[in-house]
């Protein structure tokens, strides 16, 4: 992260917003980081039956009913508290998506009927609770595009970082942000050939994905050949905010954050990335006790600030470093559930892969 001084001098409340922000972007790769480890949790459910993102369609939405089940695997596990034989320990952190399709049920619980009296202290972003089971709303827990293709199209020009946003002089995402810089970035994505639907499949309101790597379905659950991999450290996702179809142009609601400058070489013409829209798979990570995923730190996050990198010692950077990694532990104290489900954004309300 870059930010500008005046004669060396702090440029008003500049540099500890950008402090904040990098403290936020390190609190986001963590928590995908840890997500990614949850996913991988032997023991997953998965709506609609199978084994895989594959068995998952459109229709098979988030089942609350699965709480029972649970709840009978934790109690044979003995993870659960004995003083709550009834499974009210138990916490699904749960995509928006799955909590909208809980709350339509008409036993699902809201907050306000039992945190007023005190039963119960809420935990942070608590929604509500069913059959035993309460309810944490989390977004990274939509994997966006994982599931059943319905285009994905190649990447025929490189971008670069800073790209396939709107030009700001001239267009307001959400008719407020001014996004991206005013000079050099390239204002849309370049498409070529498809792979698989075509860029009519695309719409405006849609969230796409920009992504290198794509799965090969040998390994359970992401077992949609060709899909993204919601593990891509590469993986990119945008909501489309204008298409110029005859051009093969897409223009995205913020810009590219990285490079995808390296041809992929696929034998096929120069493709230096894949642009997938698919079905959304929703993942609700269900936990009776802590423990299942841990992590190891030989290095603790660090903030960096290295001297100026320019002769009037105007440009400062900000930057970070850590040696970790998150692993299973004990698994038997969770579980995962894989489900379709609704995305709402900027007033776009999809199903799937619609």
């Amino acid at each position: 992260m870059t930010f500008f001084k005046s004669n060396g001098q702090q440029a008003g409340a500049l540099a500890p917003m950008c402090r904040a922000m990098m403290s936020d972007a390190i609190v986001d790769h963590l928590e995908k980081q840890i997500r990614n480890a949850f996913l991988g949790l032997p023991v997953a459910y998965i709506c609609g039956g199978g084994t895989g993102f594959n068995s998952i369609s459109s229709s098979d939405v988030f089942d609350p009913d699965l709480a029972m089940d649970i709840s009978l695997e934790f109690a044979y596990n003995e993870v659960l508290d004995p003083n709550s034989p009834n499974g009210v320990n138990s916490v699904a952190y749960a995509s928006p998506g799955q909590i909208y399709t809980a709350q339509q049920d008409a036993g699902y619980v809201d907050t306000a009927k039992y945190s007023e009296v005190g039963a119960r202290s809420l935990l942070r972003y608590e929604m509500g609770m069913f059959k035993g089971l309460r309810y944490v709303q989390h977004p990274i827990n939509t994997l966006w595009n994982c599931g059943a293709i319905k285009a994905q199209l190649k990447v025929s020009s490189a971008i670069n970082a800073g790209d396939g946003a709107p030009d700001p002089s001239s267009t307001k995402v959400l008719g407020a942000y001014k996004v991206g810089q005013k000079s050099g970035p390239t204002r849309y994505i370049q498409c070529g050939d498809a792979t698989a639907g075509a860029i009519t499949d695309i719409d405006i309101g849609d969230v796409i994905s920009i992504h290198t790597l794509r799965s090969d379905a040998s390994v359970s659950p992401y077992d949609v050949l060709y899909a993204p991999l919601p593990t891509d450290g590469t993986k990119t996702d945008r909501r489309v905010v204008s298409i110029n179809y005859d051009a093969g142009h897409i223009t995205v609601d913020r810009p590219i954050q990285m490079d995808y400058t390296t041809d992929l070489d696929d034998g096929d013409g120069a493709t230096y990335a894949y642009i997938t829209k698919g079905l959304h798979v929703h993942a609700a990570v269900v936990m009776a006790a802590p423990g299942a995923v841990v992590g190891g730190f030989a290095q603790p996050p660090q903030l960096m600030f290295p001297p100026a990198i320019d002769d009037r010692e105007a440009m400062w950077r900000i930057s970070w470093d850590s040696v970790h990694n998150y692993g299973l532990f004990r698994p038997e104290t969770a579980v995962v559930i894989f489900s379709a489900g609704y995305v709402s954004r900027a007033g776009f309300k999809r199903l799937g892969n619609e």
